[in-house]
């Protein structure tokens, strides 16, 4: 057991949850995907300390990397989440116009050719959300 202090919380149990989106961090303008890397290898990282300290049980990580240890497949997955997002951003934008969309992935100077490759990653079901979303919001 780590050495340190114990506090009485006066709780049958306790816990915490957390999260955090390093995806953003591939934004061109902050560095790109080696940025991303490096950000997201920093937060595994820590994780990996936490577990050694013992107050880690478990981990979500969206890209496998927490499972798999890949950092191709973690560059890879980067590139086709922005795709996918920028694509639904666009069409996002297209229905709401552009003050209607906030989202960073709109920022990246490389957004127009991301929203093109990621045409091929939407769901068939993009359309269908997008007239919700424009209903839901009054603007259809």
């Amino acid at each position: 057991m780590h050495q340190g202090k114990r506090i009485q919380t006066k709780l049958s149990g306790w816990s915490w949850r957390s999260f955090c989106k390093t995806q953003y961090a591939s934004d061109p303008g902050c560095g790109g995907v080696e940025n991303f890397i490096r950000c997201h290898l920093l937060v595994v990282a820590m994780l990996d300390q936490a577990k050694e300290l013992g107050v880690l049980e478990r981990v979500s990580d969206e890209g496998g990397f927490w499972e798999q240890r890949n950092v191709k497949a973690l560059a890879e997955e980067v590139g086709s989440w922005n795709g996918m997002i920028a694509a639904f951003a666009g069409k996002l934008k297209d229905a709401l116009g552009d003050d209607g969309v906030k989202s960073p992935i709109t920022e990246f100077k490389n957004f127009e050719q991301l929203e093109q490759a990621g045409q091929s990653e939407l769901p068939p079901q993009a359309d269908q959300l997008v007239r919700l979303i424009k209903r839901v919001t009054k603007q259809g």
